[in-house]
Parts: structure tokens; C-alpha cells; sequence
């Protein structure tokens, strides 16, 4: 009787597809968290709560915007959350005020997310605008995260 060698329970190929696949997913969930950890939260913010937009954010025009953990900025604006701006708004906002009567509106934009009424903004990065009117704004006008 001849004998042959007891089949693997896996094979090569499968144990290398396997771990390929496993690397892979690996380092898209990485990349993900990656995301998601830049990114702003537009649920958290409109309850007032503003760690996503805690930083440094410059435009290409190099106004500076910082917001601090309190929601004042180094603008003299202070930062509001607005309930729900993601429903009743076509662009999630915050908003500004200033003390007084007035203020302006802090569009919101998450990666991915485009303006509606146009958009020449780097949509892989997350972005805030200062306005008191929704609509195309330059490419300039929009503030990235330092």
C-alpha cells in the first residue's frame, strides 16, 4: 500500500490570500481610524461639543482661525452649536458670535462632503467656512486644519 502525505488543512495559496487579505483590511481600517480622527463630527458639534474643531484652520488667503476647547476663537467670535444643522441645512453649520448684536455662520464640511451650490475646495480634507450666506465660494475662502 502506498502512502501518501496527510493533505494540509490549508493550502499555500490560501494561507497567502488569507493573510494578504488580512494585511489589506488591516491597513484600510487603520486609515479609516486615520479619518475619522481628523475629521469633524457634525452630531457632536451641534450639541456644543467641539473637539473635532479644537485647532489651528488657515485659508489660502492666510487669515488664521483658532478654535479652543470652549468654542471662543482668536477672531473674538465664539462658536455656538446649532441642533440639528445637518437636517435643516443643505451645509451643516455652527454659529458665530461676536458679542453683539450680528455674527456669521461656520459652514461645516467633512471629508467627502461637496457643497451643493459648488464646490473648488480640497473635499479630502475637512473644512470650515466663515459666511453669512450659503453659496459657491472660492477656492481661497475655505480653512483647512494646520
Amino acid at each position: 500500500m502506498k502512502k501518501y502525505p496527510s493533505a494540509p488543512t490549508t493550502s499555500p495559496a490560501k494561507v497567502y490570500l488569507k493573510t494578504d487579505y488580512d494585511d489589506i483590511a488591516l491597513a484600510l481600517l487603520e486609515n479609516q481610524k486615520d479619518i475619522s480622527d481628523n475629521d469633524l463630527n457634525i452630531e457632536a458639534i451641534n450639541n456644543g461639543d467641539f473637539t473635532s474643531l479644537i485647532g489651528t484652520w488657515k485659508n489660502c488667503k492666510n487669515d488664521v482661525l483658532i478654535i479652543n476647547t470652549d468654542g471662543t476663537t482668536n477672531m473674538a467670535f465664539v462658536v455656538h452649536g446649532v441642533p440639528e444643522s445637518d437636517k435643516t441645512s443643505k451645509v451643516p453649520f455652527a454659529s458665530l458670535s461676536a458679542g453683539g448684536p450680528g455674527g456669521a455662520a461656520l459652514g461645516l464640511y467633512k471629508i467627502g462632503f461637496k457643497n451643493p451650490d459648488g464646490d473648488s475646495s480640497d473635499s479630502t480634507k475637512p473644512r470650515l467656512i466663515i459666511t453669512q450666506q450659503g453659496g459657491n465660494y472660492s477656492s481661497d475662502s475655505y480653512y483647512y486644519r494646520q
